[in-house]
């Protein structure tokens, strides 16, 4: 399961820092891109302010006392004009530029939150599948991580008949192994 993993993390990471932006609608004035972004040090001085970051100078000109105040009130970004949030992440103290600094990016604003919840998606994964009531029980706390000892804990059984239950599980969707099980969740996932 840890190669799954760290492809996910590979690719969340490519996602965020290695794509172009999406541009929404054809805004010529407010050039977004992957390099818009500004670093400070620990005191709050720049030491880098991208090309892009430059570019949007007349958005982010006086924004300092709205980026306290939001953070101080714990959130990770702000709405700014034009359809367009500002994130903040703070730099940890191994960042050699910065250290103890923070990162502020621009981004244009992503169209909605994802409503369905994690349960409900692996409910619709087993009803997709077709699974039993035993099998769905086993598959959500295999996807949450739970090895066959805490499953069978979980679910008042023994652990020789979660590996039973497995083992018909692995046959009836025709696959192996638990992380063939992770991405036939992720294809059926992303699929929709």
């Amino acid at each position: 399961m840890l190669p799954t993993i760290a492809a996910i993390h590979e690719r969340h990471l490519h996602e965020v820092f290695a794509r172009p932006m999406r541009q929404a609608g054809t805004d010529a004035e407010v050039p977004v891109s992957d390099d818009t972004y500004l670093i400070l040090d620990s005191a709050g001085n720049r030491v880098f302010a991208s090309e892009g970051w430059r570019s949007c100078a007349a958005i982010t000109d006086g924004t300092e006392q709205e980026i306290a105040q939001a953070r101080h009130d714990g959130r990770a970004h702000l709405a700014l004009s034009d359809g367009l949030v500002l994130h903040w992440e703070p730099l940890g103290p191994q960042f050699q530029i910065a250290p103890g600094g923070m990162l502020l990016r621009i981004e244009r604003r992503q169209p909605g939150e994802i409503s369905v919840s994690a349960a409900n998606t692996i409910d619709l994964f087993c009803a997709t599948q077709n699974l039993t009531p035993r099998e769905r029980d086993i598959v959500k706390l295999i996807l949450q991580g739970f090895p066959n000892s805490k499953i069978a804990e979980q679910l008042d059984i023994s652990a020789g008949t979660v590996k039973n239950h497995r083992w018909r599980l692995y046959y009836k969707l025709d696959i192996t192994s638990e992380r063939e099980l992770f991405l036939l969740f992720l294809s059926d996932l992303l699929s929709r």
